[in-house]
């Protein structure tokens, strides 16, 4: 029951993610003047979009799915070796506040540049440049499997601060944003290796087939052109 309630927030997470990510580029981090009436409203459309964005950063969304999901995973399990040194993983206890602290996520995030100047990057089968390629879908898996599992010992036992977890949320939310757009916080970056407009472009053409359909669906104003002689009393 508690891995499927992981899996749960662990997916729920990852929209707010997508979420959270799509707004910031849109409103602080691109600064247009204006927008797109689609841009705004179709976040339906937009999650799905920024989700490949992620999976896809490598340049194969299956290894970037397959990266992220064993991201999580790893996180998950080291969180429960809390409950095997100590008291179960869910009480409130030091232990398992270091058990369930992001560990994976900050120290992968900080870590990264250091593995990709270590990586070969002439040689594609290299480990660590694959690493590197994927480091996105990695930090997103690490990090929304962090918040996933903080929330579901406390959702499942309520022995843990939910503060721990709000904290953890704000924190992660804002790095996250950054990465996920590929721009660099505090010195770290991990930009995609899949560079495309198709994105602004789809908002685009949906725009114009708005504008058309509207102007197609409009009535010429000279329909409407009465003359005031038409409304006159005549008379008997």
């Amino acid at each position: 029951m508690e891995f499927i309630l992981f899996l749960l927030f662990l997916i729920l997470h990852l929209v707010f993610f997508a979420i959270v990510s799509y707004l910031s580029r849109l409103l602080f981090f691109e600064k247009k003047e204006e927008y797109y009436r689609e841009e705004i409203v179709s976040l339906g459309r937009a999650i799905p979009i920024e989700l490949l964005r992620i999976f896809e950063s490598g340049g194969n969304a299956v290894l970037g799915l397959a990266f992220f999901t064993v991201s999580a995973l790893v996180v998950f399990l080291w969180a429960m070796l809390g409950g095997a040194i100590g008291s179960p993983h869910y009480t409130h206890s030091l232990g398992n506040y270091f058990f369930h602290f992001p560990l994976f996520f900050f120290a992968f995030i900080f870590s990264y540049s250091f593995i990709k100047s270590s990586a070969d990057t002439n040689n594609p089968q290299d480990p660590l440049n694959i690493l590197t390629k994927y480091g996105q879908a990695i930090a997103i898996g690490l990090g929304t499997g962090s918040l996933a599992k903080i929330l579901t010992s406390y959702g499942m036992h309520h022995e843990m601060y939910f503060l721990f977890f709000f904290f953890h949320l704000i924190l992660i939310s804002i790095v996250s944003a950054y990465l996920w757009n590929g721009l660099s916080f505090l010195g770290l970056a991990m930009p995609s290796s899949r560079e495309s407009n198709w994105e602004e472009n789809t908002w685009q053409e949906d725009s114009e087939d708005f504008g058309q359909e509207k102007e197609e669906n409009s009535l010429d104003s000279s329909d409407f052109d009465l003359e005031w002689d038409d409304f006159a009393e005549k008379p008997d």
